[in-house]
């Protein structure tokens, strides 16, 4: 590693090639990492080749510019071994996808941008799915919120006035209140959101081949489509549609 002042401006440099490290009771080797910062801006480039988490990852930030941070990244990631980084333990998957993002701002609030996520594949045991692309965008402005995510399995669509911590916080004292077991014991709410209207509609496609892996002789329908719905002028709540579900 390597750094100082030049021009008044700070610097550091950073090349390494690791042997092997260890993590979360597994050991990890053949990694190489370049570290690039200069005057708020931040770049790497990360590539393993362990044969059990075969990537190559490379991005940046600029911080240039005070409260509007600015990143990308862009990674490729080759038959990687879940039970073996101890995502799924008891399994032998592997997944195998390609990504790109960018975006701006300073935390998930405030985070506008774009990830697409491209050639995904989930193999187990015998049986692979095919996902295909996933493409996620979040545009977040201070009184709307907004994020989707499309793929060729399902949708989902999240639009309100709440940041998603409240979101997710609503959500659950909805359920406690329809489901009162549910609710922790001498749980308090919050109110969060009473006021606030608040969409999330998650929609499925092609869905099958994936729960056929882990369900037998379930079959959801192409468009069958999940709403929660807060505070809208009908009162409604919760709704579901659906051509048919056989299980």
């Amino acid at each position: 590693m390597t750094g100082g002042v030049k021009d008044g401006r700070l610097f550091a440099y950073v090349n390494s090639d690791i042997d092997s490290f260890g993590f979360d009771s597994r050991t990890y080797s053949d990694i190489s990492l370049n570290g690039r910062y200069e005057d708020k801006n931040v770049s790497f480039d990360l590539v393993s080749f362990d044969p059990k988490a075969r990537m190559a990852m490379s991005g940046g930030g600029d911080f240039s510019e005070k409260g509007t941070p600015r990143y990308d990244f862009d990674m490729n990631a080759q038959r990687m071994k879940l039970h073996r980084l101890n995502v799924q333990p008891d399994s032998t998957a592997w997944l195998s996808l390609a990504a790109h993002g960018s975006g701006i701002g300073k935390d998930l609030d405030g985070l506008n941008g774009r990830v697409n996520i491209e050639d995904v594949e989930y193999v187990l045991e015998s049986d692979t799915v095919r996902i295909g692309d996933i493409n996620i965008s979040a545009l977040n402005g201070v009184e709307q919120k907004s994020l989707t995510l499309d793929s060729r399995l399902f949708s989902f669509d999240y639009r309100g006035g709440l940041n998603y911590k409240q979101a997710v916080q609503g959500v659950k004292e909805c359920a406690y209140e329809f489901f009162p077991t549910l609710a922790p014991e001498n749980y308090v709410m919050t109110g969060v959101g009473n006021d606030v209207p608040v969409t999330a509609t998650l929609r499925f496609r092609n869905i099958n081949e994936f729960l056929a892996m882990a369900f037998d002789n379930v079959n959801v329908s192409d468009g069958t489509t999940l709403r929660v719905d807060m505070n809208n002028e009908k009162g409604e709540l919760l709704s579901l549609s659906a051509p048919y579900a056989d299980y």
